[in-house]
């Protein structure tokens, strides 16, 4: 992941990042070997995905990266119809990153 905070998010800018991650899964799983459709959609959820994250991979990247991470569930904020509204899927997380001070 080669974000630059510094770049990204200049002047008290926010980050809004939506990605495939998984709860269920303690390690995120990459394998560049898998290009056929039907085992990308099988081990990464969706046919045209090259990775799937691990919430707690994902987060850790983050940070490392020099952000100060915040995510939200949609759903429990404003109501299922909100997240449908913006094509994510019920009680998926958005996660919004913002520069460490």
């Amino acid at each position: 992941m080669g974000f630059s905070p510094w770049r990204t998010s200049q002047n008290n800018g926010k980050l809004i990042l939506t990605f495939p991650y998984s709860k269920e899964i303690k390690k995120s799983i990459e394998n560049t070997k898998i290009t056929n459709s039907k085992d990308r959609e099988k081990y990464f959820g969706q046919h045209d995905h090259v990775r799937i994250y691990s919430e707690k991979d994902i987060l850790l990247k983050l940070k490392k990266c020099g952000f100060k991470v915040r995510s939200i569930n949609l759903s429990n904020e404003f109501g299922p119809k909100f997240g449908s509204r913006f094509a994510l899927i019920q009680n998926e997380k958005i996660f919004i990153c913002s520069k460490r001070k």
